[in-house]
């Protein structure tokens, strides 16, 4: 994981645009966030809403680690919450967070519903849980995250612990940008492969593969 803070606001930039690009979240909204020493950089509010993905790092926040802004244009989003209790929690092992409303995984989200886990590359999460609901943007909602990360806390060591708030969207921390990244879009194939599956009357997809957190 970078250290340098240019580099850090570059890949966010970066991975924004790619998480939009590809479908992972949506103009409705979305947060990417890293921690490095004792500063937080995280994208703005509205930065699918307003500006679709298409970012620069002027835009990239500075936050302490109480979620004040110290440096960036534009606001600070409600989400902020979530990113600093998880980033102060399990810091250093965890160190980003990437917040998406990938379609596939939203349907679990509205059906508020674990995801069983059915492909080796997802394996190593396990079953992906769904926090306790409660309001975007509140104290309720990050606490309630934390408590499911605090749950899996030994998946963020070996790559990344992934949480679903209902009807609201996916919540990852990992140990890299990279990592929280990667494990978003490889949750969000395995809703894919569950949910067409079912389309095909397919019904042993959606049942629990072996967990083996050593997977790549």
């Amino acid at each position: 994981m970078t250290k340098n803070v240019t580099e850090a606001k570059e890949k966010i930039v970066h991975l924004g645009k790619l998480m939009f690009d590809r479908h992972l979240t949506d103009s409705a909204g979305g947060n990417i966030s890293v921690r490095i020493d004792d500063k937080v950089y995280m994208t703005p509010s509205y930065a699918g809403g307003l500006y679709h993905w298409d970012l620069n790092v002027d835009q990239i926040l500075t936050l302490d680690l109480e979620g004040n802004k110290l440096d960036g244009n534009g606001k600070v989003s409600r989400e902020a919450k979530v990113h600093i209790i998880l980033l102060n929690e399990f810091y250093p092992e965890g160190n980003a967070v990437v917040h998406s409303h990938a379609r596939n995984v939203l349907v679990y989200c509205a059906a508020e519903k674990p995801m069983p886990v059915v492909l080796y590359a997802t394996r190593k999460f396990g079953q992906i849980p769904q926090c306790v609901d409660a309001a975007s943007g509140t104290d309720d909602l990050a606490l309630n995250i934390a408590n499911s990360v605090r749950e899996q806390k030994n998946w963020v060591k070996n790559h990344a612990a992934p949480v679903m708030a209902p009807r609201h969207g996916l919540f990852v921390l990992g140990t890299s940008l990279e990592d929280a990244f990667d494990a978003t879009e490889r949750i969000d194939t395995n809703a894919y492969c569950i949910l067409t599956g079912m389309n095909l009357g397919i019904t042993t997809v959606g049942e629990d593969a072996p967990i083996n957190p050593d997977y790549e």
